[in-house]
């Protein structure tokens, strides 16, 4: 991964750091680095690019073309954008896709045996993770090498993550290929065989075809059954007559506001009292 990094005149890894706010972090991301895909590597996302066309929420689709029986295999996974919508959605509705294998060949999971193995996941409001220092192929050391870009696709946290063997590489393409074009922004991942040796018989290998799949998930409450959430963790519990008066006042705040790309900025009148004090004349603060 980081041999196919693009280089300065010194030989260094470049990187420009950027720094961006959003309603749900704040963290330094790097700029998209150009890299050297397999220009044979399959293809695959969540939303298709030239219509825009999701999967169906929460249906895993197979990946028929993603075989690692016999030897590892190279895949190109195409990130969920940050300013991707959901047609009709609320505010603070988002999206995922997942990528992840069968622990058992087709034929057991039509017979319910086996279980889904995550492998990484992209999520439009969370950036890449930043890889560990490494060495190149003299040894002299490099950068960390971070994607950093929001959506970018991630090992999935805990074990399923940290015994995988994988790591995304996500970035410009700076070569093209027979399913991607010079620029386009994408994650590769090579995934290990899932065939391993006989426990009897290390001489033998016992194939597993472990089929893959993308899963593409929504959240997107509405208005009203977000804010009945806060109330149940911060009160009492609300009634309906107050969840009809915080409903007017959030489309009244929606209406005279422009959130802009945090929740700090506004662009609207900002001389009245505040968020809390506007409701009804309560302040609805939750604890630390």
């Amino acid at each position: 991964i980081l041999n196919r990094l693009g280089r300065d005149s010194q030989g260094r890894g470049t990187m420009i750091v950027d720094r961006l706010s959003s309603q749900v972090i704040l963290a330094s991301l790097a700029s998209a680095a150009t890299i050297f895909f397999d220009p044979a590597a399959v293809k695959h996302s969540c939303v298709n690019e030239t219509t825009g066309t999701k999967l169906p929420p929460g249906v895993p689709v197979h990946l028929p073309d993603v075989d690692t029986t016999y030897d590892e295999q190279t895949v190109l996974l195409k990130p969920i954008a940050p300013d991707t919508t959901i047609p009709g959605a609320s505010i603070g509705a988002t999206s995922m896709c997942v990528f992840h294998r069968w622990t058992l060949p087709l034929a057991d999971k039509a017979n319910r045996s086996g279980f889904y193995y995550p492998l990484g996941r992209s999520n439009p409001t969370v950036p890449g993770e930043v890889y560990h220092d490494a060495e190149d192929e003299n040894g002299t050391a490099v950068p960390a090498f971070s994607t950093g870009n929001l959506g970018d696709w991630n090992r999935p946290p805990g074990r399923a993550g940290r015994d995988g063997g994988i790591e995304y590489a996500c970035g410009e393409a700076g070569n093209s290929g027979t399913n991607f074009d010079v620029g386009e922004y994408l994650c590769e991942v090579t995934l290990p065989t899932t065939s391993t040796p006989n426990h009897a018989d290390p001489t033998e290998t016992d194939l597993v075809d472990a089929p893959y799949f993308l899963t593409y998930y929504e959240r997107n409450l509405t208005v009203r059954n977000e804010i009945s959430r806060f109330l149940q963790k911060n009160t009492f519990g609300p009634t309906a007559a107050e969840l009809d008066e915080l409903e007017v006042a959030y489309a009244a705040l929606v209406a005279d506001y422009d959130f802009g790309d945090s929740v700090g900025d506004t662009t609207g009148d900002t001389t009245g009292d505040s968020v809390g004090d506007s409701v009804a004349g309560k302040s609805t603060k939750a604890t630390p």
